[in-house]
């Protein structure tokens, strides 16, 4: 019998090989693949941290990624190909609600600046409020994130303008079941990277990260300042954060 107050979290990943193709004409596919791992492996970090978080759903057909995710003790569903962001939470979260978790959140796998901290977060604003929990990103147009329980359970619509949506749906439900529906926006869990520009402003942050730590070493950060015509040096803050790059893998 699993507690009403018990969160699990579900991470949908796509194959490294398709990975983060936007960044095609800047980057290569050996170092988009090493990007999305780096990145992998910082909301793994952050999710192992998190207080509230009783497990981890990983959904995905990679075979590095399945071995990742175990080490760290998650629990995985394979797909038979990429299945798409929508369906691959709504396979983890049918799974889930039928085993009788009672709260899932959601989780990209590419926001690297994400703390457990923040996972906590809206992990606590959801079982205070018992409702749905959203948040955006950066720009306030895609949803990075959504907290909810088997009660307010919504439609995933992830994709162009999701949050939109999924705050439509949201509003819709709460409005139904006396639920709220609460937006949060935040800073490292708000930072998804799919653009040479996302890379340019993940550097500026004075974070310590694996990918951040990737992309200054790599020669990445160069190509990226070329591109994009800004100073992105890199400073990495020990004092804050001096795990993440020391590991915790």
């Amino acid at each position: 019998m699993q507690s009403d107050d018990q969160i699990w979290a579900i991470l949908p990943l796509k194959s490294r090989h398709l990975a983060k193709q936007r960044l095609g004409h800047s980057l290569s596919k050996f170092e988009r693949q090493a990007l999305s791992e780096k990145m992998f492996e910082d909301v793994l970090i952050a999710i192992n941290g998190a207080r509230f978080l009783k497990g981890l759903v990983v959904v995905t057909c990679d075979d590095y990624t399945i071995s990742r995710a175990q080490l760290f003790g998650g629990r995985v569903i394979r797909t038979d190909g990429d299945i798409g962001l929508s369906a691959s939470v709504e396979m983890a979260a049918q799974a889930l609600f039928d085993d009788g978790v009672a709260n899932i959140i959601t989780l990209p796998g590419d926001v690297p600046l994400v703390t457990s901290q923040e996972i906590d977060q809206v992990c606590q604003n959801l079982l205070t409020h018992r409702g749905i929990t959203i948040v955006p990103d950066q720009a306030c147009t895609g949803t990075n994130s959504i907290a909810c329980s088997r009660r307010s359970v919504i439609p995933f619509s992830f994709g162009l303008n999701s949050f939109e949506k999924h705050r439509q749906l949201a509003q819709k439900s709460a409005h139904k079941s006396g639920l709220t529906v609460n937006i949060e926006k935040l800073d490292g869990l708000g930072l998804d990277i799919d653009t040479e520009e996302d890379i340019a402003a993940l550097m500026k942050r004075r974070c310590s990260s694996h990918t951040q730590h990737y992309v200054s070493t790599s020669g990445i950060a160069d190509k990226i300042q070329e591109t994009c015509n800004a100073d992105i040096a890199y400073e990495p803050n020990y004092f804050t954060d001096e795990t993440r790059l020391a590991g915790g893998v």
